[in-house]
């Protein structure tokens, strides 16, 4: 069953903590590129965007072999700006509820699924896993995202923001408003907060640490892009 919802991977970015010369969402991982994993999660998504920049042409000619009704938007300022303004620019002309998927960023397929079917603004969470988290502060009882810190807070509950999140595209707007469209999308996000948490079972791929862990954790799931 479709919902009306639009996802927007954002894969704009020059990958340079990676170091592989490589936009990520074209690095492969356990045989294939980052982003195929993304797209067979997100198979059944009518509306799905694709925010390029660096080595545009090539994720283009990739994203097309897989699926060929993916919109594509460009983020020309890929250097100078975030992933708040790729996030931004493709969910132009959106008119309700839509995803942001970092295109560095693995869920498992039943877990994304249920993400978006949340239909709310909700940010996914897990259990700290890379180089340089960015922390969700929560209150425990409402579970509800509060702050977000580079610093574990010990007095509330902390969990590492994956970089998902599903918003209604006025919360988006109104941040713009605020001259925050350009930065990261967490710092889009602060003005709204709290938001609802909801966890899942994610991998980003960052630094060449990150990628190790990250092909380890795949390899014990992917078997479920088969089944999904």
């Amino acid at each position: 069953m479709s919902i009306p919802v639009t996802v927007v991977i954002s894969c704009a970015g020059m990958g340079r903590r990676l170091g592989l010369s490589k936009t990520k969402a074209l690095v492969h991982i356990c045989g294939r590129p980052l982003i195929a994993w993304q797209l067979d999660a997100l198979k059944w998504v009518r509306d799905l965007r694709v925010v390029v920049g660096y080595q545009s042409q090539d994720v283009i000619d990739y994203v097309l072999s897989v699926r060929k009704d993916v919109i594509f938007t460009f983020n020309h300022d890929y250097r100078e700006t975030g992933t708040a303004a790729s996030f931004s620019k493709g969910a132009l002309g959106v008119s309700g509820l839509v995803v942001s998927l970092d295109g560095d960023l693995i869920v498992r397929p039943s877990h994304l699924k249920a993400f978006i079917y949340k239909q709310m603004p909700i940010l996914g969470v897990l259990e700290p896993s890379t180089d340089d988290p960015l922390y969700a502060l929560m209150d425990n009882k409402s579970q509800m995202v509060t702050a977000f810190d580079r610093e574990s807070n010990k007095s509330k509950q902390a969990m590492e923001w994956s970089g998902l999140c599903q918003l209604n595209v006025s919360q988006i707007v109104a941040s713009q408003q605020m001259g925050l469209g350009s930065g990261h999308v967490y710092q889009l996000i602060e003005p709204h907060l709290p938001i609802p948490a909801c966890q899942i079972d994610a991998r980003e791929v960052d630094t060449s640490a990150d990628f190790s862990r990250a092909e380890e954790w795949l390899s014990k799931h992917m078997h479920e892009w088969d089944e999904f």
